[in-house]
Formats: structure tokens, sequence, C-alpha cells
């Protein structure tokens, strides 16, 4: 290639880092303090749940970013709150630890970086270097509040990752 084009088009590196990862698993609890067990026991499903009567994720949810943030009117929890009760009086609630079934939102993104090399004479080179995190600038969902006798509960109310960053860079070397 003649050295201008070369200069322009050549030397171009592009790398990326991909992460896709289901989301961790969810305990509910219910802001008791049994037996001083402190005040994250846990609740108990409502009748209705083992048979799949009541279904853990509420059916009205969707991924609409309008029910995403503080508790409002309108906002749909994430979690169907009739799905999970107070436990009674003296007794420990029968939701395990961690539900590998249920589940926070996935993690979607990816990261991008260009570099250009630019040789400058036989002893002296350029890097010119662009990258960014979360290139897309995609917004994840946070965790839902998984505390029951809270009014967000089942809420998602936040965002789980950063909008995108750009960094720019240059290294001289000779």
């Amino acid at each position: 290639m003649p050295k201008v084009l070369n200069g322009v088009f050549g030397n171009w590196k592009v790398s990326g880092i991909h992460t896709y990862v289901s989301g961790t698993p969810l305990w509910i609890s219910c802001g008791q303090n049994f037996f001083g067990a402190g005040s994250n026991a846990r609740c108990s499903f409502a009748p209705g749940v083992s048979t799949g009567q009541i279904p853990l994720i509420n059916p009205a949810w969707n991924w609409s970013h309008d029910n995403i943030g503080t508790t409002a009117l309108g906002r749909i929890p994430y979690l169907n709150p009739a799905a999970f009760i107070l436990p009674a009086n003296m007794t420990y609630g029968d939701t395990p630890r961690q539900m590998s079934y249920l589940r926070r939102p996935w993690t979607v993104n990816e990261d991008l970086a260009i570099l250009k090399n630019v040789v400058i004479h036989e002893k002296g080179n350029l890097e010119i270097r662009a990258s960014a995190s979360n290139a897309p600038n995609r917004v994840l969902f946070g965790a839902p509040n998984t505390t029951q006798s809270s009014a967000d509960f089942g809420r998602i109310t936040g965002q789980g990752n950063s909008p995108r960053t750009v960094q720019l860079g240059a290294r001289l070397s000779f």
C-alpha cells in the first residue's frame, strides 16, 4: 500500500470485552427479628405458590424503563408481592436462603477499544487509542428490593451499571 494510504488505513487494532452474565440469585427477607435472628429473617411463600397458581415474578411486569425508579403510582414491581407473606409469630419462613429460580436482571455489557500505530521514523512510534466502557450505553437494571415489609418490595429502583465512559490517549515511544 502506498505510504500515505498506509498512514491512514494501516496499523489499526480493535479489541473488545463482552460480558453476558445471568443475574445472581435472590432471597427474600421480612425485616423481622425472630429469636434474635436479626432483621434478615426469611419470609414464607403464600399458599398457591407451590402449585403454580401464584407466580413469583409479577405477571404485569415488563422491561419498560417506566417501571424503574422511585416509588410512584404506575410503577410495577418485578417481584409479585402476593407470592410472599410474613411467617406466623415464633416460626421461621420457608423461603430458601437463595432461590436459583428467582434472579436479578442479567448483565449484558460490551467494552471496546481501537488503536492506531503511526511510525514516525525507524525508532519513533506514536500510538493513538480510544476506548469505551459500556460502548452501546445500555441501561442495565439493578436488583429489586427484596425486603417484604418495605413499601418498595419487588420494585427495581435504580440502574445496575454506569453510563458509557470514553477515554482517549496517545503514547509517543522513541
